[in-house]
């Protein structure tokens, strides 16, 4: 998964393509583990689009279908917030491959892909001799609430507004489901940078929904899929500067239909179904570890806030910070290469919940100056308040960390990504490892 790559020219002949080596077809897929395999969710955990430049840094994402079955998937584009902002469709006839810009997306343009009903001639989403290409009546826009394929340019306001929501600025216009006119749906950093994440789910419609719309419309096998079939990669590309480093997404499984939901389990959409389960969805971990050293890794992090949404009312007070945040966790450190513990003593390093994250003495607290070995971080957290969706475990929060590192000293062009290693499971919580080392001094 590590890709040291050094321009823009590797990427377009090393990344979205090659990747697929990576995906063994005889790979095990193992529930309630994270784990490569072709899965019903495919988490985006970051991207980052510089809207200031339109030759400074954007996110290529691809998705693929595994199957001979056509696939529908529903794309959705949330907030650094971790908040719903836009969604829409995607067709992928059998062995199919989708991949867009985030920076044609936030400009309107989003991919272009329509079924058999809507594309006869096959002019959009071909097919090969072994593929299948079926028709989603639902695509064909003729029924309320459901969204058309293939999908029109967005309108100018529409653009408007999401850049707004994705740089955590005012959104000026209000045609964002949930957002009003002079609300924020993100957190402003300061810069022109649209930051967030995506999830694409299989589903069986063109709905115009997401997974925040919960049990009764998007979960409990109503529109959301358990078809475990698709895989995805990212890159994060900066052609100004020479610069490019990317990962596998991350694959979340559904379970089979031969599973039972079990009420109480972390699941990975469970803030949305009120910890039933019925998101059949596994989750990800709390405690991570990750080699990295100082002022020379960047931590890009995703989590889980666990707080319940009404999707038609998500926008907020800008100026204000929506609950939970500032996040706290459970604790960081490192160890120096000669095994010293340096602990972390900003408790709100990973306030945020999607956002990258420089290793600093100054932005963490860590006082050493010895080279860094070895990082690990315990995100669990308690929320409380009345929306917090209580699991079985109340201090459980499910996270995901991305190691980005450049040489330290050496030429600013290189970059690698590469997803932390998890020490648990929300989902099976006593498996692994769940203790958090004792960094002094400590800030828990």
């Amino acid at each position: 998964m590590l890709r040291y790559l050094k321009s823009l020219g590797c990427a377009v002949g090393f990344g979205l393509g090659a990747t697929a080596s990576l995906v063994s077809t005889s790979a095990q897929a193992v529930y309630n583990a994270i784990d490569a395999v072709p899965a019903a969710t495919v988490l985006i955990p970051y991207f980052e689009v510089d809207l200031a430049n339109t030759s400074g840094r954007s996110t290529l994402i691809s998705v693929t279908n595994t199957s001979a079955t056509a696939i529908l998937v529903r794309a959705t584009v949330w907030s650094n917030a971790n908040l719903p902002v836009y969604s829409f469709p995607i067709y992928l006839t059998g062995y199919d491959v989708a991949s867009f810009n985030m920076r044609d997306v936030i400009n309107g343009v989003l991919p272009t892909s329509a079924s058999a009903g809507q594309d006869p001639t096959d002019t959009l989403s071909r097919k090969g001799v072994f593929s299948q290409d079926i028709n989603f009546a639902s695509c064909s826009g003729v029924s309320p609430g459901t969204s058309t394929l293939p999908i029109a340019a967005l309108a100018a306001n529409t653009v408007a507004d999401l850049r707004a929501a994705l740089t955590g600025a005012a959104v000026p216009n209000g045609t964002l489901r949930g957002i009003s006119a002079g609300q924020c749906v993100g957190m402003t950093q300061g810069d022109s940078v649209a930051r967030g994440y995506i999830t694409m789910d299989t589903v069986n419609s063109c709905l115009d929904a997401t997974p925040a719309d919960g049990a009764a419309v998007y979960f409990s096998d109503n529109t959301a899929t358990r078809q475990n079939t698709l895989w995805g990669d990212y890159m994060i590309v900066d052609p100004s500067r020479n610069t490019v480093y990317g990962d596998l997404a991350t694959m979340i499984e559904a379970r089979s239909f031969s599973q039972s939901a079990v009420p109480g389990t972390y699941s990975f959409y469970g803030r949305f179904v009120n910890a039933t389960d019925v998101d059949h969805r596994e989750g990800l971990a709390t405690l991570w570890v990750t080699q990295l050293d100082r002022d020379s890794t960047e931590l890009q992090v995703w989590r889980d806030t666990r707080i319940a949404l009404n999707p038609s009312s998500v926008g907020f007070t800008c100026g204000s910070a929506p609950s939970p945040q500032p996040m706290g966790m459970e604790g960081a450190g490192a160890f120096t290469f000669d095994s010293k513990p340096d602990g972390a003593t900003v408790g709100t390093l990973f306030g945020t919940p999607i956002g990258s994250y420089p290793i600093t003495n100054a932005a963490t607290g860590m006082t050493s100056n010895g080279k860094l070995g070895q990082m690990y971080i315990s995100l669990r957290t308690a929320i409380g308040g009345n929306a917090d969706v209580e699991f079985a475990d109340p201090t459980a929060t499910q996270a995901l960390v991305t190691s980005v590192r450049r040489p330290r000293g050496g030429a600013t062009g290189l970059r690698s990504g590469a997803m932390a290693f998890p020490l648990n499971h929300v989902g099976t919580p006593g498996v692994i490892n769940t203790t958090f080392p004792p960094f002094p001094p400590s800030t828990q």
